[in-house]
């Protein structure tokens, strides 16, 4: 394993592609298939970081030009964008404390059912 994190580095490469081909002509496949996969995907994560970090500072500046052009010291206790994720996850705990009560709605219409006798003492 640390080889193979040490050639994503491609560091050394071409000297353990050429110790493995040495024991085996064919390695050679095997080494550039995995240089090409982690390659790309190690790339694509990289372009997917810098992609959200664009994607994040562009929702921060439209934030800011929104509030200017509605007169510029609007505060966070206006700006309805500011508490969204506050919004939502209100919104989320009202459907869970919904399911808490029809759970024990429930379960207390079940508990008034004669059950079967339990032993006393």
């Amino acid at each position: 394993m640390l080889t193979l994190f040490v050639m994503l580095t491609l560091e050394n490469f071409p000297q353990y592609m050429d110790a493995a081909m040495e024991v085996e002509p064919w390695a050679w496949i095997y080494f550039v298939s995995f240089i090409l996969v982690a390659a790309f995907i190690v790339l694509n994560v990289l372009i997917g970081i810098v992609l959200n970090s664009m994607e994040e500072a562009r929702e921060l500046e439209r934030r800011r030009a929104l509030r200017e052009a509605r007169g510029g010291a609007v505060g966070p206790l206006l700006d309805p964008d500011a508490h969204a994720h506050v919004v939502e996850r209100i919104a989320i705990l009202r459907t869970a404390l919904e399911d808490l009560e029809i759970q024990l709605a429930v379960g207390s219409s079940s508990a008034d059912e004669p059950g079967p006798p339990t032993a006393s003492a």
